[in-house]
Formats: structure tokens, C-alpha cells, sequence
């Protein structure tokens, strides 16, 4: 079954009132892939792919042999006198689609879908790759205008770049030889052998397949510190858990204007994100590079035709 994953960041707008602030996003706007969303939902949505598919293989055989089947997820139903019958059905399923190489289809897929796309990466600005890139870009933007200057690099340098790798894949000797002879940040980055001075993804930073975001984390902490039945300690563990998590909720107090107090927190957050992404910025080098894939972990050796003759699989 295909897997679509539709996570973006959202872009919002927030309305300042004199009790609350509210959060409008507009649906319409073109939003950025959210990356840690992806990263973390890939592994359990190809998991519930191949359970889908699966139960459709198992739907399709008992419509053949007559049998009714109703299913969710991955329990499934029959009449009581087809179980049997049904139980059969649901190992063939699986060993028919488990004894192909799923991953290796998965890795052919990505291969051919994604083939000669392009995405932004960055390497470490005080590397010794990035500063060759940061010295051939003064040279290649310096005919740049001034209004949109990032832009129009970013495109040339696109342009650039698909063209080497076009000539690169060229079945013309003379075309190769051309593309070889070209100097962009990609080449830089390859000569240079530069995966060693890739930067992390802010996006990324904290985050592993399967692991739990900080948020989340910081508030089992919260819940695990709290007694069953102590109203004070779960009204202080909230207000801590708030602080910790910059959640602006509106406090009230008798002297203090609520809507003055907010408003200057978020901008003040505002500001200091701010801050830390042009300092980010500084110390990285962008640059654009092929889209590739590491190769697929081979097919396992073992045979799962075994599970038709186990007492416990789907019984």
C-alpha cells in the first residue's frame, strides 16, 4: 500500500487579546516539509502499509474461496465453522508477501522516484570544504544584484549543478570530460570528500527513529514527580511544566496587564529565535547535492515459510 506522509510546518499567525493569544494559520499557504515529523513517522507508517497490504491479500483469497471477512487492523473475523479455513488463508498471505525482498523493492523505489532531484545541505562553515565553497561563491555571486542576491545564487547555483550532473551522466565523451571540468559547490564537496564536515539539521538535533520529542519527555518527568491526590503538587508540577516548555499560558494577577505582559514575552521569544538562527546561519555553508540513498540491508536468510506449521502465529 502506498504510504503518504503530508507533515508540514505550519505557519501561523498569533492575534494578541487583552486575556489570550490566538493562534490563526492559514491552510492555503505553501508550508515546509516538517522533517522531524517525517524522520519519526516513516518506520511505523511503512509498518501499517504492510499490514494493509496483508489484510488485502487475506480479503481477496477468502472473496475467492467464499468466505466472509471482516477485519480492523490487524484482527480479522470470519464465521466460526471458516476459521480454520481463514487461519490458512492468513499464513499463505504472509508468506507470499514476506518472501520477497521488501526493502530492496522499497530502495529500487526511492531510487527511481527520487532520481535527479536535488535538495539543500550544509556543511560546517570553518571546515576546509566550506571554506573553498564560501571562496568560490564570493567569485561566482560577485556579478549578483544586491535586491534578492540569496535568491538568485541559490538558482544560478541550482542551474549550475543539475548541468554538471547532466554532463556527468552524458554518453558523449566530450560532455563528461566538460562536466568533469566544472568547479560548483557540489564538486567542491565531493573532491573534498566533505560528509565528515556535514552540519546537523536544527530540526534533527535531538532526534532519533523511535525516540520521544524533549517535550514530551520533559512532561512524563512532570507527571512522575506528582503524588496521586496532591492538588498542590499538581497545580506547582503544571506551572513548572509550563516554564519549562515556554508555554505562555495567562496567569492573572490583580496589578499586572495580562495582554502587555504576553506580548512582551513573545516578542521577546520572538527575538531570540531570531538571534540564534542568524548565528546558526553564519556558521554554516549551503549547498545543493543529489538526492542518494545508502544501500539496503540485504534479505535475511530466514525461511518464513516456517510460520505455516507454528501452533501460534494467527491462531
Amino acid at each position: 500500500m502506498p504510504v503518504v506522509q503530508p507533515y508540514r510546518e505550519r505557519n501561523s499567525d498569533l492575534v494578541h487579546t487583552k486575556l489570550q493569544r490566538i493562534t490563526i494559520r492559514n491552510p492555503s499557504f505553501a508550508s515546509p516539509v516538517d522533517k522531524r515529523k517525517q524522520l519519526q513517522a516513516f518506520p511505523p507508517n511503512f509498518i501499517h502499509s504492510l499490514d494493509a497490504t496483508h489484510m488485502i491479500l487475506s480479503a481477496l483469497e477468502c472473496e475467492k474461496r467464499g468466505l466472509t471477512f471482516a477485519a480492523v487492523h490487524d484482527s480479522f473475523w470470519t464465521h466460526a465453522a471458516d476459521v480454520d479455513t481463514m487461519n490458512e488463508v492468513l499464513r499463505d498471505s504472509f508468506i507470499t508477501m514476506h518472501s520477497e525482498d521488501i526493502i530492496g523493492r522499497l530502495h529500487a523505489e526511492f531510487e527511481i522516484r527520487y532520481q535527479g532531484c536535488m535538495y539543500m545541505t550544509a556543511v560546517k562553515a570553518g571546515s576546509r570544504v566550506g571554506k573553498k565553497i564560501a571562496e568560490w561563491r564570493t567569485k561566482f555571486s560577485s556579478n549578483s544584484t544586491r535586491r534578492n542576491k540569496v535568491q538568485e545564487v541559490r538558482v544560478k547555483e541550482l542551474l549550475l549543478e543539475r548541468r554538471r550532473l547532466k554532463l556527468l551522466a552524458s554518453q558523449q565523451a566530450e560532455e563528461r570530460t566538460e562536466g568533469e571540468a566544472m568547479v560548483t559547490p557540489g564538486s567542491i564537496f565531493e573532491q573534498s570528500e566533505g560528509e565528515a564536515d556535514l552540519a546537523l539539521d536544527e530540526a534533527l538535533e535531538d532526534v532519533t527513529i523511535g525516540s520521544a520529542s524533549s517535550a514530551r519527555t520533559n512532561k512524563l518527568q512532570a507527571n512522575m514527580k506528582l503524588e496521586v491526590g496532591d492538588e498542590d503538587n499538581i497545580g506547582s508540577g503544571a506551572t513548572a511544566l509550563d516554564d519549562e516548555l515556554g508555554i505562555l499560558g495567562p496567569h492573572f494577577d490583580d496589578d499586572v496587564n495580562v495582554g502587555s505582559v504576553e506580548s512582551e514575552e513573545c516578542d521577546a521569544d520572538i527575538k531570540r529565535k531570531a538571534t540564534k538562527a542568524r548565528k546558526t546561519m553564519k556558521k554554516k555553508v549551503w549547498l545543493w547535492r543529489p538526492i542518494s540513498f545508502p544501500p539496503a540491508p540485504k534479505k535475511g536468510d530466514f525461511d518464513v515459510s516456517r510460520i505455516k506449521e507454528s501452533p501460534y502465529f494467527f491462531s
